[in-house]
């Protein structure tokens, strides 16, 4: 009797992981949809309200404090006569791993204020599509376990007797 009872809690201990990684899940894909979906937003405003100028990747570092991000120099690919000379040399980091020196990537800029830009890292879409499959299978999976335990719930129930 006692080891059926240990087994018992260890099948409801797995059950208790198993639900919490799935709302683990749940909540990074979520983030990953907000993160994906606010980056494309700001990258569609500074389409319509900033100058657009194409930079070249010059320099790929790897972050020392953060695993996944990547430190990217950019220079502008072409100076012209507009091109505010603080523009020269851009530094910013990524979670793109795919890019390599040469690579070209669109840089959006303030013509008013050239400090303040936007580069498009190519991130926005890949992610945003990433949460949206990682919430859709997490809620297909925490749908199926409810379809399941209502089966079950149905199968499992005693008929009354009429007295």
């Amino acid at each position: 009797m006692a080891k059926s009872k240990r087994t018992g809690i260890l099948i409801r201990c797995i059950k208790i992981v198993f639900l919490v990684c799935l709302i683990l899940a749940l909540g990074y894909g979520l983030l990953l949809t907000i993160i994906g979906t606010s980056t494309k937003r700001e990258i569609e405003n500074a389409r319509i309200k900033d100058t657009a100028i194409t930079v070249q990747i010059t320099e790929l570092r790897h972050s020392s404090n953060l695993s996944r991000s990547i430190i990217v120099v950019l220079k502008p690919e072409t100076v012209s006569p507009d091109t505010p000379e603080l523009l020269g040399r851009t530094i910013a980091t990524t979670s793109n791993e795919k890019l390599s020196v040469g690579d070209q990537l669109t840089m959006y800029y303030d013509p008013q204020n050239p400090q303040d830009r936007v580069i498009d890292f190519q991130t926005a879409e890949p992610t945003q599509k990433a949460g949206l499959i990682l919430t859709g299978a997490v809620f297909a999976v925490l749908l199926l376990l409810l379809a399941a335990r209502l089966i079950r719930r149905k199968h499992h129930r005693q008929p009354t007797a009429i007295a």
